[in-house]
C-alpha cells in the first residue's frame, strides 16, 4: 500500500516527531559520522571481523563471499592467485597490496567462542546478584508497545524453546529432502514420522554442481 501525504500533512508529522524526540529523547544508531558515534560502530564491526575471521583463519572483510563451500566457489583450489605453491608465494605479497582477496586462503565463514573466568574479576556470588538486578532492571523498562515487553538477550530464544518444545520445530521441505538424501547415502531410515511422513514429491530444490 502506498500512502500519499500532502506537503502540509508531511510537515505536521515531522513537527510531531521532532517534538516527541525533544521531549523524550531517541536512541541513535551506531553509524554515520563521528557525531552519531559512527567510530564506535566501526570499531565494534572490526572487532567482530578480527575475532571471528582473522583469528580463526576464516574469510574476513571483502574476502567473504557467502555461505558456500570452497569446491563450489573455486573448484579444488584453496588459495586464489595461482595453481602452484611457487605461483602463490610469488604473487601473494604483490597482489594482496592491491586486492586483499588475492592469495588469501579460502576457509569459509569463521566463528568465535570465548569464555571468561568470573572469579578472575570479582566474587562469583556478587556477580550473580548484580546480574539478577541488571536483568530485572532492563525487563522493567517501559515498553513502547505494552503487548511487547522489553526483553534482554536470550529471552526470545527461551520463549521459542518453550513453544517449540510443545509444538515442534518447523523444517523446510527442501531441508527434509536433504535429510532424506543423507539417510539413503548412509543406509539409514529417513528421520521422519513413519505414520505421517512429509510429502516431498515435487519439492523444488536448487542443486549446485561443483564439478
Amino acid at each position: 500500500m502506498l500512502l500519499l501525504l500532502s506537503p502540509s500533512r508531511f510537515l505536521f508529522l515531522v513537527v510531531v516527531l521532532v517534538v516527541a524526540v525533544l521531549a523524550k529523547g531517541a536512541l541513535r544508531n551506531l553509524g554515520g559520522d563521528r557525531s552519531s558515534s559512527g567510530h564506535k560502530g566501526y570499531c565494534l564491526a572490526a572487532m567482530v571481523d578480527v575475532l571471528c575471521a582473522v583469528l580463526s583463519g576464516g574469510n574476513w572483510g571483502p574476502t567473504v563471499d557467502g555461505f558456500t563451500t570452497n569446491d563450489v566457489n573455486y573448484g579444488d583450489a584453496t588459495i586464489r592467485g595461482g595453481t602452484t605453491e611457487e605461483d602463490q608465494e610469488e604473487g601473494q605479497e604483490e597482489d594482496q597490496e592491491e586486492d586483499p582477496t588475492a592469495g588469501n586462503a579460502v576457509n569459509g565463514i569463521g566463528h568465535f567462542f570465548g569464555a571468561m573466568r568470573i572469579d578472575g574479576f570479582r566474587n562469583v556470588e556478587a556477580f550473580k546478584k548484580t546480574m539478577d538486578v541488571w536483568m530485572k532492571t532492563f525487563r522493567k523498562c517501559p515498553a513502547i508497545d505494552p503487548g511487547c515487553p522489553v526483553q534482554i538477550p536470550g529471552d526470545p530464544e527461551k520463549l521459542q524453546y518453550d513453544h517449540r518444545s510443545k509444538h515442534g520445530i518447523p523444517v523446510k521441505l527442501t531441508v527434509c529432502c536433504d535429510l532424506k538424501d543423507i539417510a539413503v547415502e548412509c543406509g539409514l531410515a529417513p528421520p521422519f514420522d513413519p505414520i505421517d511422513p512429509p510429502k516431498l514429491a515435487g519439492v523444488k530444490r536448487v542443486v549446485i554442481d561443483s564439478t
